[in-house]
């Protein structure tokens, strides 16, 4: 699960209504869902490094995965790294 704030921001950018405090959950299908609706593949990676362990990260590719865009976080829950994704590539898409 996701953050209360990241929930807001990621609803705040796709455009979401939201009511209730409750209604903010993304399930991961959803996240990586609306990274391929923007025409990127994605690879969720659970970090093994020794300092890291435990963490997820995600590489997101554009086209035929030529371009590779890591997003630079380093997350505890996969859907923080899909949401942290999805809200980079809105970032970069708004520039």
């Amino acid at each position: 699960m996701i953050s209360l704030e990241k929930a807001r921001a990621l609803k705040a950018a796709l455009g979401y209504v939201y009511g209730s405090e409750r209604d903010t959950e993304f399930p991961l299908d959803q996240l990586l869902a609306e990274i391929e609706k923007r025409g990127y593949q994605w690879k969720l990676y659970k970090n093994i490094m020794r300092f890291k362990t435990g963490y997820y990260d995600i590489a997101i590719y554009e086209g035929s995965c030529e371009s590779v865009y890591h997003t630079p976080f380093a997350t505890k829950t996969p859907e923080d790294a899909a949401a942290d994704a999805l809200l980079w590539l809105m970032g970069q898409a708004g520039k």
